[in-house]
Formats: C-alpha cells, sequence, structure tokens
C-alpha cells in the first residue's frame, strides 16, 4: 500500500515524499524516565571474546549490576506501542521459574530451580518444586500460591494430563498426582527412564500436547537411552513424541513412543499452528526450525534416510536494547534460543494470528517475534521486532506463551452433544481452559452448586440449545437448561446462547421451550461463526484498571484538541466547556481562513496535542475520514502517541458509518442524544 501511495502520487505529479516511511514492525515504546540508575557491586564474571577461536577470554569482568526488584525491573522493558506489561507473579512469592503450563482451569504451573544448571541433586534430595499460582478475584495478578510438589532436582518440563502433570526431569519422565483435592502430589510415578544427565543444558524440554492426542517434545544433545514401551530407543537432538492411556491402576501409560527427527544443535523449543504444523528452536544459530516429513516415513524405503533438519529463518542475529550482552558463542545472534509457541488467539492485531512464533533469547534480555510465512511446500521465518526487550541485565526471558481464559460450556440435551463436542475440541486448540471437568451431579441442589463454583472461575458461559427441552426435576422444576442459564445470569458473566438458524420455532411443540429458545441472547447462526465468536470474547484481554480519580487542578504539557466540522461546532463547544470546567488545556477548531491557513493550523494541532475529541455530527462522513486519515498519517511525526483519540458518534441517527478503524480509536455512541452522563464520562477520560 505504501508502494501504491508513492507510485500513484508520483503519476500525477504530486511529492511521494508525503508518505510516511514504510514501517513492517511496530512502533516500540520508548525507555521509561521514571526509573532510578542502574547500581553496580563487585563481580568476577567470565568474558569471552568475538574471536576465530571458541572460548578464548578476555580481563575478567570485575563490575556487576545489582539486580533491581520486580517491579523496577519490569520499568526497563520496551514493547510494541499497542501493548501494556503487567507482572502476574513475582519473588517472594514464586522462586526461579525454568518452565511453565497452564491447567483447564486457568491456573499457571510453574517449575522453580534452584540446582539448575551445575547442582544436581540425588532422587528425592532436589531443592526444586512445581508451584500452582492462581488468580482468584480476575483482577490479573496472582493471589494464591501453592506448592504442588518439592524435593525435584532441575525439571525441565510440565504438561497436564490425567487429573496431574507429567514432568521432564532427565533421567526420567515422572507423572505427578493430588488424589484428595489439596493441591499437593500423593502420586509419583515414573513413565519411562533414560535421559542422559551428561549435560544439563541439552536435556528434554518443552512438552506440548499435540492436536493428535500425542505429547511432543525437544531434547538436545544429551539424548536418551532406554526402553520405552517396550522398545529400545536410543536418539539425541531432535523431536520426539509420546501417547498415554490409562492403566488397570486409573494412571497414565506409555504406550508408544517416537523419535520424529534430528535437529543441529541443542534445541529447547516446540510450537504448533493451528494447522497442526510442527515448530521448534534451537539455541544455537537456528531459532527457527519446522518439521516437514517425519523419519518413519523414509524409513519405510529401504536405503532412504532423513537429513538433519536446518533453520527456516532469514537470520541467526537479533536486535537487543542494551550493549550489555555477554555470550561464549554466536556472537551478536541467538546462542540459548529457548521456545517457539505460536500466536493461535485472537486478541492481538492480525499480523500476529497463526503466523508469529514468540523465541526467547536469556543472553540478549529479549522475546523475539519471528513470522512465519510460506515459502512453497516450506515455511520460513523472519526475526521482525522484539515482543519485549530489556536494558536489566538480569532480564532473561526462557519462555512466552498465550495465556487462557476459563469458558463453561454448559451441558446441553442428548442431541447436541456431538455440536457440544465440535466446540470444546476448537476451543482446546487455542489452549482456551473448558468447564465442567467432568458431568454435574444430578438433583437440583448439587447441580446447582457445582455449576455456580465453575461460573466462579469462568469468563464466559456458552450453551447450546436445540428442538428438545432438559428434564425437570421435582426440586428444579425449570429444568438443567434454564437452570444453567439462570445461574450464569446471577454469577454476572457474559452469556453466549446458539440455535441453528435452521431451527424453526413454530416446530418446538413445548411453548416454554420455544420462549427461551426466542430469548434475546440466542444467536440463530451457523455453528462456525459462533465459535469464532466465542474464541474472539475469551481471548479478548482484559479491561484495564480503572483510572485514579481527576484532580480537579490537573494541567496537561500539551492541550487537548477537539475537533468538528462548522455543522458540528454546537456540541464541540458543550464539549469544550464542560471540559474547560476542569482547567483541562483546550484547543477548539475553527476551520477559517484560507484553505491553506485551516491545513496548517489542523495539522499542528494533529501533531502537538496530548489527546483528540473527533465529533461526528451532521458533518460529513468524508470529512471525519479525512480527519482521521490525516492523523494517521502524521502519527509517526509526534513525539509521542496520543493518550487518548476518542470519536463522538452524535445525531442524526441514520448517516453512514466511518468505515476505517484503527485500535487507538475509542468510538462513543451517543447518536441518541448527548446525555449529561455521556460528556461527564468523556471528560472523565480526558483528565485521567
Amino acid at each position: 500500500h505504501n508502494l501504491v501511495e508513492r507510485g500513484i502520487r508520483w503519476a500525477v505529479g504530486d511529492d511521494p515524499a508525503k508518505v510516511p516511511e514504510f514501517r513492517d514492525a511496530p512502533e516500540m515504546t520508548p525507555f521509561r524516565t521514571d526509573v532510578a540508575a542502574f547500581e553496580y557491586g563487585a563481580g568476577k564474571l567470565p568474558n569471552y571474546l568475538n574471536t576465530k577461536k571458541w572460548g578464548e577470554q578476555g580481563d575478567v569482568i570485575t563490575k556487576m549490576q545489582l539486580p533491581l526488584p520486580p517491579e523496577e525491573s519490569a520499568k526497563h522493558y520496551v514493547h510494541p506501542v499497542d501493548f501494556r506489561l503487567e507482572l502476574f507473579a513475582a519473588e517472594p512469592q514464586i522462586g526461579k521459574p525454568i518452565c511453565m503450563t497452564w491447567d483447564e482451569r486457568g491456573r499457571l504451573w510453574i517449575a522453580e530451580t534452584v540446582d539448575y544448571p551445575n547442582e544436581m541433586q540425588q532422587p528425592g534430595k532436589g531443592r526444586d518444586r512445581i508451584r500452582i499460582c492462581e488468580d482468584t478475584d480476575g483482577d490479573g495478578k496472582a493471589d494464591k500460591f501453592t506448592v504442588f510438589a518439592e524435593n525435584l532436582s532441575i525439571p525441565t518440563s510440565l504438561a497436564i494430563s490425567h487429573g496431574g502433570v507429567i514432568i521432564t526431569q532427565a533421567p526420567d519422565t515422572l507423572f505427578l498426582k493430588d488424589t484428595n483435592g489439596d493441591d499437593k502430589a500423593d502420586v509419583r510415578k515414573v513413565l519411562f527412564t533414560g535421559w542422559q544427565t551428561n549435560d544439563t543444558h541439552a536435556g528434554p524440554s518443552n512438552l506440548n500436547y499435540g492436536p493428535d492426542g500425542w505429547f511432543y517434545g525437544m531434547v538436545g544433545y544429551a539424548g536418551f537411552e532406554g526402553t520405552i514401551a517396550d522398545e529400545k530407543q536410543s536418539f539425541r537432538t531432535g523431536f520426539f513424541r509420546f501417547h498415554l492411556t490409562t492403566g488397570s491402576d486409573g494412571l497414565p501409560v506409555v504406550n508408544g513412543f517416537e523419535f520424529l527427527r534430528n535437529t543441529n544443535n541443542n534445541s529447547w523449543g516446540v510450537g504448533f499452528s493451528e494447522d497442526g504444523i510442527l515448530f521448534g528452536s534451537t539455541a544455537n544459530g537456528n531459532p527457527s526450525v519446522y518439521l516437514p516429513i517425519p523419519n518413519r516415513y523414509y524409513e519405510r524405503v529401504k536405503g532412504w534416510s532423513s537429513t538433519v533438519l536446518g533453520s527456516i529463518a532469514e537470520s541467526n542475529k537479533f536486535a537487543p536494547v542494551t550493549d550489555k550482552v555477554r555470550q561464549v558463542d554466536w556472537h551478536g545472534g541467538f546462542t540459548a534460543a529457548a521456545g517457539h509457541a505460536l500466536y493461535t488467539a485472537r486478541t492481538w492485531p492480525k499480523e500476529y494470528w497463526n503466523r508469529a512464533a514468540f523465541v526467547t533469547e536469556p543472553t540478549g534480555h529479549l522475546i523475539a517475534t519471528f513470522i512465519l510465512s510460506a515459502n512453497g511446500a516450506d515455511f520460513r521465518s523472519k526475526n521482525s521486532w522484539n515482543a519485549l526487550a530489556s536494558n536489566d541485565e538480569w532480564a532473561a526471558p526462557i519462555m512466552a506463551d498465550t495465556g487462557p481464559r476459563p469458558v463453561l460450556v454448559a451441558q446441553v440435551t442428548e442431541d447436541l452433544e456431538y455440536y457440544r463436542e465440535q466446540v470444546i475440541s476448537h476451543l482446546t486448540q487455542y489452549n482456551i481452559p473448558i468447564y465442567p471437568l467432568d458431568m454435574y451431579p444430578q438433583g437440583g441442589a448439587d447441580f446447582k452448586e457445582a455449576v455456580m463454583a465453575d461460573l466462579q472461575r469462568a469468563k464466559f458461559f456458552v450453551q447450546l440449545l436445540g428442538p428438545s427441552s432438559s428434564r425437570k426435576p421435582r426440586d428444579m422444576p425449570e429444568g438443567y437448561l434454564v437452570a444453567q442459564s439462570e445461574l450464569a445470569a446471577q454469577a454476572g458473566v457474559p452469556i453466549l446462547q446458539w440455535r441453528s438458524p435452521d431451527l424453526l420455532l413454530d416446530s418446538v411443540p413445548d411453548p416454554v421451550h420455544r420462549a427461551f429458545l426466542a430469548g434475546d441472547r440466542v444467536e440463530a447462526v451457523g455453528l462456525e461463526s459462533f465459535k469464532a465468536k466465542i474464541v474472539g470474547l475469551a481471548t479478548a484481554p482484559p479491561p484495564p484498571p480503572p483510572p485514579p480519580p481527576p484532580s480537579e487542578d490537573l494541567i496537561l504539557d500539551s492541550p487537548i484538541f477537539i475537533n468538528a466540522n462548522p455543522d458540528d461546532q454546537p456540541i464541540a463547544e458543550e464539549v469544550f466547556e464542560k471540559a474547560r470546567k476542569r482547567r483541562l488545556p483546550l484547543v477548539l477548531s475553527h476551520p477559517v481562513g484560507t484553505a491553506e491557513e485551516v491545513r496548517q493550523d489542523f495539522e499542528r494541532n494533529w501533531r502537538e496535542c496530548d489527546s483528540v475529541v473527533l465529533i461526528y455530527g451532521a458533518a460529513p462522513q468524508i470529512w471525519v475520514r479525512n480527519q482521521i486519515m490525516l492523523y494517521n498519517k502524521l502519527k509517526r511525526e509526534r513525539e509521542r502517541p496520543l493518550r487518548e483519540f476518542i470519536l463522538m458518534n452524535c445525531p442524526p441517527q441514520q448517516k453512514p458509518p466511518v468505515g476505517i478503524a484503527l485500535p487507538e480509536v475509542e468510538e462513543i455512541d451517543c447518536r441518541e442524544g448527548l446525555s449529561a452522563e455521556i460528556l461527564e464520562s468523556v471528560v472523565l477520560d480526558l483528565a485521567t
């Protein structure tokens, strides 16, 4: 689009330089200024040099930055401007995390390590542990911390399964489970053993539950020697997978194992696309790789063997935001790359959907965003921008993934069970936890208690409806379907209800159920559209915390620009007078003078203002669109982003929509009239 606009301007004799510089990466936040200077103490750190001879060292580094409190360290990260960084859990509630995963209740599980990398302990004598971090009040911060298991030593990966957790802890793959509901493991079983322990940097990692029901992982050059599911296995450096079934004791048993393909060096990353394609990363010089064809297909042809998987990345180089980078080798690039999780949610901008992979690099203090693209039947990737980067020397990201928001998918009548399973399967692909975990108990009181307990944890309530009404126990005459819906309304969670568009309401014999199906919340749409809507809402970010109450004496550095066409000047003046009483600095547009003077005045206000209120009432649609496009053109010339951009959609009601959507624009619908409440809300937004 950028090149096309330049060409059109050149063709008609206009200046192509008016088009902003092309950017294929988002604008990043600047470093914050409200931070204290780093403090340093005495240290003794190795100084590996970037020379042809591996391992050559210079003078010992004798000065070391002192660590910061977590809240202070978070201030030193930069990220794309349309995002915000929040601290979910930190010291002293947790120790040093080495890996993480989420369970079906949306809780974060982490493995904390003291022993990694050089102090591996004897079995049962370790100092490492598994901890569950839970946000019980929905404010986006963990407030409940439970030690699930202790006395481990260098656990390197976690995956939830069979009501417990699978852990890779060389030499073993373990299964731990809580059986009495206290969130503390009281069952510990070795699923298989044979991971080599000669180098703890090169063991198994990154367990992922695949779309085919197998568990996938990665191992480095330490490798594996042992027997799994009665078959001898010997391999190193690459992708593997295993399958579980349930044994006679109710615990998982491995009934299948496969080494998939070799990577070219020590490996620490696994990630799946929505299409079930397997990607990964290696530590040294190969931050992005994918698996096209597993070994088993080559092995079926006598004399054939697979090649080692090479890099699909355009380059190994990374982009730290500080020169305080210490590396042993592969200087200036990925030398400790870990993780390759793809963004498969729908909250972030479209350029991330199913094509952005997050590869962490602790030596560079960053999380890189690799954009994947098709390359014939293969893929290529490019390190396109940093998702996060810090100038704090202690910042060392090692894993990134998309977090969940639990959804309660209501129990349904038997004729809809197939469709409910489709919905659950679809949400599972997006790592969205599902409630209930099991069938609810029969009987009114117990049923309602169980449903309400799940609704306290779920973010949304989803219900599929059909022509059949549910059973109605004596103590629940409204029936199971209506009871679940009413409980969701009582809990205050958003309700999404669906029925087939092919269902004719007149064909439903029960008048009560027919009225329920005709409710305002029930959407008669295709199931695919409904599933997409659930995903969109379940992966939407939580609302930001409420701003502090405004001060009557708040003075901003730059004015608020109230912009209106002459047809809407009365509305603009009303907003102006209300905001002026808050002593806010204001500029009210007066589109008078020559065309050039008006243009210069508008452009100056767009560049220099703190916030903008754009009025769309009686003004022509094209005028409003031109104002938004002018801002979009000039925003890169601003010293800092707009604090607020409010589009007030005022009377008349019947008019064409603006038709331009920018993520920073907040549209307020006041077509039915500019009430005192709406006006006060706008001014509060501007003043806080």
